[in-house]
Order: structure tokens, then sequence, then C-alpha cells
């Protein structure tokens, strides 16, 4: 018996131009212009660029996340830095507290630390200078110096106080909200006591720690404030 043959011609493929369009632009976008093949090669080919992409997604991310990273903590530091804080007198800063309210600036004066107060002053001021509450901000210990909160926290524990440099936020009276109808003396009374600051609502303006730049000892006869 006479057996058929068959011949089977391969008939070239037009290439469909849709699989040569990039869908997006990019260091990446090769890999969308492959054309479309068939079989294992075409198994092998898609795994082989599926893997590729999420490289090169993953790369793109974790490029994002760096970035973002970067440009926090530049601010973080841009607030902290005692490279862009205007120099001011400690006098100075609380006589106009109202004009650097809300300002980081770089000053000089003496931290006191006991009991439960924490306050910044200068002997040097005229005698109606007020003394400033004190916190620390939350970025206080990553900001300074290694070594620098431990020297100084030392000498607090022994000595009260210690003279410092420090970059610190300025924040002055406390904004009073007075319910309506209140009584002007009642309402006076509520201006004066609670846009104070620190323990018993003692002082008029507090200041953000946020950063040390240098710590020395006071000396024994550098008058305490009143």
């Amino acid at each position: 018996m006479a057996r058929a043959t068959v011949r089977a011609e391969l008939i070239p493929h037009a290439p469909n131009p849709a699989h040569h369009q990039p869908v997006f632009s990019g260091p990446c976008q090769w890999l969308w212009r492959q054309p479309a093949e068939s079989g294992a090669a075409d198994y092998h080919f898609q795994e082989g660029r599926s893997m590729i992409m999420r490289v090169c997604l993953l790369t793109l991310t974790l490029s994002i996340g760096l970035l973002l990273g970067a440009s926090k903590c530049g601010s973080a530091q841009t607030k902290g830095g005692d490279h862009t804080a205007p120099e001011v007198s400690y006098c100075r800063m609380v006589a106009q507290v109202a004009k650097f309210d809300h300002q980081v600036v770089k000053t000089e004066a003496v931290y006191r630390r006991g009991g439960e107060i924490m306050s910044l002053y200068n002997p040097s001021c005229p005698v109606h200078a007020d003394s400033s509450w004190v916190d620390y901000s939350a970025a206080l210990r990553d900001n300074t110096p290694p070594g620098l909160m431990e020297k100084m926290d030392t000498m607090l524990d022994a000595n009260g106080r210690v003279r410092i440099i420090a970059v610190l936020e300025v924040d002055g009276p406390k904004p009073v909200a007075i319910p309506p109808r209140t009584p002007p003396r009642l309402a006076d009374a509520m201006r004066g006591t609670n846009s104070k600051w620190g323990h018993q609502n003692q002082f008029n303006s507090r200041v953000i720690l946020l950063r040390i730049i240098s710590v020395e000892p006071v000396p024994s006869d550098t008058p305490w404030p009143k």
C-alpha cells in the first residue's frame, strides 16, 4: 500500500504590530517589545521576562523608598542642624519671644534640672528676663553627637545645671480659648494662667531642645534663677 506523504509547509507568520508596542516607557520597556512566541520556547521566554520585570519593579520601588527616606532625613537634619539655625542671644530671645515664636534658633544658656523643674535661663540677662520651660524633641539624642547627652546628664545629676549651646525651637505663650460670655476678670485670669508652660504654669515660654552642640560646667558662683 502506498503511503500518503503529507508535507507541511511553514507559512511565515505576519507579526502583529500590537506585540511590538511598549506598554510603558523606561529602562525596562524593551521587555514589552518582544513578539509573542509559541510552545516551550514561549513558556521559557515568558517566565524569564516575568522574572526580570519583577526585578525591575522591585528596584524601582526600593529607589523611590530610598529617595523618600533621604528627603525625610534631610528635613530632620535641617531642623536640628546648627548649620541652618540663626544664632540668637537667650536674653534677646525671651525679650522678643513673640518674634521668635515657633522659630528654630541656636543659643547659649544655663540648663537647670531638678525636682519638677526643667528650665533654661541666662544669669547675664536683665533681672526681669524670664526662664523658659524645657522639653526634649523626639530626635534630640539622634541629632546630638555621641556621648554628649550622657555627659550632660552626668553634670545635671551632680550639680543640677549645665551651660549648653543648643539648637532649639521657641514657643511663646499658648493661645487660650475663652468661652463666650465669660466675665472679663475671669477671662483675664484664664489667659494669664493657661497661656503658660511647665510645672504649675510658671513659664511664659518654652524651648524644645533639638540638638545639643556643647556642654560645660557652670561655675559655683553663677547665680541661680529667681
